[in-house]
């Protein structure tokens, strides 16, 4: 099982996304510790209009 943590800033940025995008009912949550320095954590989906996807980087990068 994979285990990703949020800090509340990170949910809350979700909770945007979600809210901008009504007709979008799911929601991938990647994590990319490629860095090296930290994990990088984004929210993608696919827009059911425009046939693409989008991504949001919510990492926080402070808290590195």
């Amino acid at each position: 099982m994979k285990q990703i943590t949020l800090t509340r800033n990170q949910i809350f940025k979700m909770n945007k996304i979600v809210d901008h995008f009504k007709d979008v009912h799911r929601f991938t949550i990647t994590e990319d510790t490629s860095s090296g320095i930290g994990p990088a954590v984004s929210v993608k989906c696919n827009l059911i209009d425009a046939g693409t996807e989008m991504k949001a980087d919510i990492t926080e990068y402070d808290k590195w």
